[in-house]
């Protein structure tokens, strides 16, 4: 079995899956850009862009997935 660590939090995400399901919804991980991010990796993640996208006027999403790109680099290195 291959062990995940969460790039944002540093954390084992154990017993570690990308399937959705009640059951497992603890053991979820999501990969980004190549970076593996547990649920509070993604909770952070999630928290940035939500801050940093409140600073614009409207909504884009080509400025989202700018700012998700940035964001994801900025936590993970």
């Amino acid at each position: 079995m291959t062990v995940i660590y969460c790039d944002v939090t540093g954390n084992e995400v154990e017993s570690a899956t990308t399937n959705y399901s009640w059951r497992t919804r603890n053991r979820r991980y999501d990969v980004i850009r190549g970076r593996d991010f547990s649920i509070e990796g993604m909770k952070k993640l999630e928290q940035a862009v939500r801050e940093e996208m409140a600073k614009h006027e409207r909504f884009s999403f080509r400025g989202y997935k700018e700012v998700l790109a940035r964001k994801v680099e900025e936590l993970t290195d």
